[in-house]
């Protein structure tokens, strides 16, 4: 007689391994369809962002254009517009919004062979404060 024991897989533990080869695979399902959002609503934040920030660039490029056709009669066709034209000694200087957060600060001379821009730069309008409620490190400790 033989005292051999035979060790058998059943049904149960196949039917067990199955269950959670596709609870996992209903995990990873989720987690990319949850980066796939999360890269197209990042994705439509910076096409709203550079398409407002070239709708500002080809504003002011008209209104450099203006005031390079029209020179010292160009502050009341701009302000027609929206853009308050104002002049700084030589220099004169106009902004364009781009969104809430930013404008578009030109300045420009003109001179006797057109128009010569000094400035074109983008300004945050939006104040930053932190937020100081999340503390990384507590010094008390060391």
């Amino acid at each position: 007689m033989k005292n051999r024991q035979e060790y058998r897989v059943g049904t149960g533990a196949s039917l067990m391994l199955m269950i959670v080869v596709v609870l996992m695979l209903a995990v990873l399902g989720m987690l990319a369809f949850s980066s796939a959002q999360a890269g197209r609503r990042q994705i439509d934040r910076n096409v709203r962002s550079v398409t407002a920030y070239y709708e500002a660039d080809a504003r002011a490029e008209r209104a450099l254009a203006q005031l390079d056709a029209l020179g010292e009669e160009a502050a009341d066709v701009l302000a027609a517009d929206g853009i308050a034209l104002a002049r700084e000694g030589d220099a004169w200087t106009y902004a364009v919004r781009v969104d809430d957060q930013r404008e578009l600060h030109v300045r420009a001379r003109l001179t006797e062979s057109g128009v010569q821009v000094e400035s074109w730069q983008v300004v945050r309008t939006d104040d930053w404060s932190p937020d100081g409620s999340l503390q990384l490190l507590d010094a008390v400790g060391f």
